[in-house]
């Protein structure tokens, strides 16, 4: 298509086509509509329900479905195709600087299309679903506006009132009437108004037809869909079981209603309808999904809740618990029957796919007797009518008549602390048995202990028991109590059966009994423990560890001590001591916080009630002022060749964390280097690689700074590069040879000396294999040099007069 580029005076004059007004009447039906683009987020004051415009898809977890955002903004004319919708609100005229290139490219997909920059229409939604086109509107086109490559301009209208403004446009390729806009240029802004994009969309399809859940098979499904703008193109992907079975397009006769028809569909399974729509200009509806399922529902009884024993003219609910399988099921009943005969029913139900579903079914006044109570489901089409029943059997009893008759108590009195059991003798004078009844301990301390009023619990059970015959019931108050001071210890018990719909008595007044004056608590000690010897440092460095110990005692035993402490800043912490010997409790505690900390212990003893005592204290943190600890430092190797790596090792620990490492070498002509030691990430070991050319000795020191800059320096080491191992200072005697004479290994200068005064230096003393130490005449050197080597002078000897007699052997042997 060739580019457009003119005047929208030019386009309007040679428009001469009537203006022709179509009434557009919409059914309100829930629908899907495809929203396209993203909203920026609405400003709190906006009155608008704006909410249904991003509303989530809303997915039921069956087979059947319908996959499309709902909207209630209807679509303003179906010969336009997209529109953006802001959000305004204030009075006045809003100016806004749009790119409708960047809308029809980047949000709505369509690509090197026409703008069609006449027909501009801003329409305002009402809240009660009304749309009223804007009278005064200017699209006023940037200086290098062009329709397929930079539609951009600044649009403005009038607002009249906050409220939703749908800003419709479309291009020139898209089918449909679009009249000019009659635009007034004289616009300008005024006024507070401000505007947000809620959204940027097009057109979209919706289908007429209601889908079922399911359907019997074979199917021939009529398919009839609406699009809210003239479409060129729908077309239905059916899938079945999730994968694609077939492609087919729909008919339509105006662009606007659409329709297909599907026959015989007879697989069993989970089917799929997705529609997607085209126009001209090539852009593309979200799929307009539907999910249903062909074949029949599976509902499934799948278990029944109802109390194994009830009791004559109770009304008792009985729970029916079903799922409904392949599909999700609507109008089902399920009844619940007494001996075959229908009590209850629950009408009109919707069963979603295999999700349980409880029902609950009332029966009223029920018989004496043993039932079979049962609930059924009906549902006229369902696969499965086999699995549609569940039962059970309840026996309803006649009303037991509980009766306390007796109530008595061991031991009395009783120490505080003890337990105490009272024994109640029950006896059933009712019509039927009592199952599952509930019976009561009361003790409690009323005015001149001569009343009860059953509300102090001390322990609880149940108990069953057959009409005309009688039982005891023993309850236990685990850790009795001494109580009021006034009372003396002493407290009066009741017993009582519970009663309610489930467990009723004929004859609630004989179900309960006091006892008084019986039961007697003797009061135990009330002494607290004694806390002494509390020892703590008064004052300490950040990350220094505090051991905090006290002695604790009492003559019933000590049960917890423990201790809180609080910082100035308001923080706690909350310990149980440990117990060590000799009554002696501790707590090693580092604190990492610079505060006065306020220390709170408190100790229990064993007894009934309980006692506590408590010891106070405080103690102080100051700023870390300790140097780093250095736990190893030194080189390797000691000794090393020219040019080789030698490495020195350092391990570093501080509280506050490290600062800098560094190491200082002297080399052997005094002269010194500094150089940074480095250490892999949350490592204490500290290491400097380097090699060297010049022999002699190195010395090396590591100074240490912590973050707070508190420092430590080490003593000096030493290492060596020599040009042979095995010489350390390089003064060409071995290291071997000066160690057995008494030189020094580690000084060079010890080589030009004369150890022995006889003129001859050590290093000579070494190459003619003479003693360094021992002065000698030159006939007693000889001598010495002779026992010295002895060994050698001997085996030379034997070597030398085995080869004369070899060769005297040999001139034997050639004499003929």
């Amino acid at each position: 298509m060739v580019d457009v580029k003119h005047s929208k005076r030019q386009q309007g004059n040679s428009n001469r086509k009537k203006l022709t007004i179509f009434g557009i009447i919409f059914l309100l039906i829930t629908s899907a509509f495809p929203l396209m683009g993203t909203a920026e987020t609405l400003p709190q004051e906006s009155h608008l329900a704006l909410d249904s415009l991003n509303a989530p898809i809303e997915q039921m977890p069956s087979n059947h479905f319908l996959e499309a955002p709902l909207s209630t903004n209807p679509w303003w004319d179906t010969n336009w195709h997209y529109r953006t919708i802001y959000n305004v609100t204030g009075v006045g005229n809003i100016s806004l600087s749009v790119n409708f290139t960047q809308l029809l490219r980047n949000t709505l997909h369509v690509n090197n299309k026409t703008f069609d920059n006449t027909t501009i229409v801003i329409v305002r939604f009402y809240p009660n679903g009304t749309n009223v086109v804007v009278n005064a509107t200017w699209f006023n086109e940037s200086t290098n506006f062009h329709n397929r490559t930079n539609a951009r301009g600044t649009l403005i209208w009038r607002v009249a009132a906050s409220s939703l403004y749908h800003v419709y446009f479309d291009v020139l390729e898209n089918r449909g009437t679009r009249n000019p806009t009659t635009e007034n240029p004289t616009l300008i802004a005024s006024g507070s108004v401000h505007a947000t994009v809620v959204t940027t969309q097009g057109w979209w399809p919706g289908y007429t037809t209601s889908f079922e859940t399911f359907y019997p098979p074979p199917k021939t499904l009529d398919v009839q869909v609406y699009t809210t703008a003239l479409a060129t193109n729908l077309t239905a992907q059916v899938l079945f079981n999730g994968s694609l079975n077939f492609t087919r397009p729909l008919n339509t006769l105006d662009s606007l209603h659409w329709n297909m028809t599907i026959k015989n569909l007879t697989k069993i399974g989970d089917w799929t309808i997705r529609i997607i729509g085209y126009d001209d200009a090539g852009y593309q509806t979200a799929p307009l999904t539907v999910g249903f399922y062909i074949g029949k529902p599976d509902l499934v009884a799948t278990r029944i809740d109802a109390p194994n024993v009830t009791y004559k003219g109770s009304n008792i609910t009985v729970t029916a618990h079903l799922i409904a399988l392949n599909t999700t099921v609507e109008h089902v009943d399920v009844t619940l029957k007494i001996d075959n005969l229908n009590v209850a029913t629950q009408k009109n139900l919707t069963i979603q796919k295999n999700q349980n579903k409880s029902v609950e079914l009332p029966w009223e006044n029920v018989t004496k007797g043993i039932h079979n109570v049962s609930f059924t489901i009906l549902y006229h089409l369902d696969s499965n009518l086999g699995n549609n029943i569940k039962w059970k059997l309840v026996t309803v009893e006649g009303v037991p008549d509980l009766f306390v008759l007796n109530i008595s108590v061991t031991p009395t009195p009783v120490n505080e602390g003890n337990p105490v059991a009272i024994t109640a003798l029950i006896r059933n004078k009712g019509d039927g048995n009592a199952t599952n009844y509930t019976i009561v301990l009361y003790c409690e301390q009323n005015q001149n202990n001569q009343t009860m009023l059953y509300i102090q619990s001390k322990n609880t059970t149940t108990f069953d028991l057959k009409k005309n015959l009688s039982t005891n019931i023993t309850l236990t108050w685990p850790k009795t109590i001494y109580g009021k001071a006034n009372f003396n210890g002493e407290w009066a018990i009741g017993i009582k059966i519970l009663n309610n719909t489930q467990t009723p008595d004929k004859n609630i007044t004989n179900n309960k009994k006091p006892l008084y004056h019986v039961l007697r608590v003797i009061a135990a000690e009330r002494n607290p423990p004694a806390l002494t010897n509390l020892e703590f440092l008064s004052s300490l460095e950040v990350g220094d560890q505090q051991l905090i110990r006290v002695k604790a005692t009492d003559a019933s035993g000590i049960d917890t001590v423990v201790i809180s402490m609080k910082t100035q800043n308001k923080t706690y912490v909350n310990a149980t001591m440990t117990a060590i010997e000799n009554n002696r409790y501790e707590y090693l505690f580092t604190p990492i916080q610079i505060s006065r900390y306020d220390i709170t212990i408190t100790a229990t003893d064993l007894s009934p009630n309980k006692n506590q005592s408590i010891i106070t204290g405080y103690f102080v943190v100051t700023a870390d002022q300790t140097p780093p600890t250095i736990t190893y430092y030194g080189v390797n190797p000691l000794k090393q060749l020219p040019n080789r790596p030698v490495e020195i090792r350092c391990i570093v620990t501080d509280y506050s964390g490290i600062r800098s490492v560094e190491v200082a070498i002297q080399f052997p002509d005094n002269q010194v280097e500094t150089h940074v030691m480095n250490n892999p990430p949350s490592d204490t070991k500290y290491v400097y690689e380097k090699t060297y050319e010049t022999t002699g000795k190195y010395g090396f020191t590591i100074t240490v700074k912590d973050k707070l800059g508190n420092p430590i320096t080490t003593d000096e080491k030493t290492f060596w590069i020599t040009d042979h191992l095995d010489d350390t200072d390089s003064d060409g005697m071995p290291d071997d040879w000066e160690e057995r004479y008494g030189l020094n290994p580690y000084d060079p200068n010890d080589a030009s000396q004369d150890q022995d005064g006889d003129d001859i230096t050590n290093i000579e003393e070494y190459q003619q294999g003479t003693n360094p130490i021992k002065k000698q005449a030159y006939s007693s050197e000889i001598m010495d040099r002779l026992q010295q080597n002895w060994v050698y002078l001997v085996t030379s000897l034997i070597v030398l007069t085995i080869i004369i007699l070899l060769a005297l052997y040999g001139l034997r042997r050639r004499t003929p």
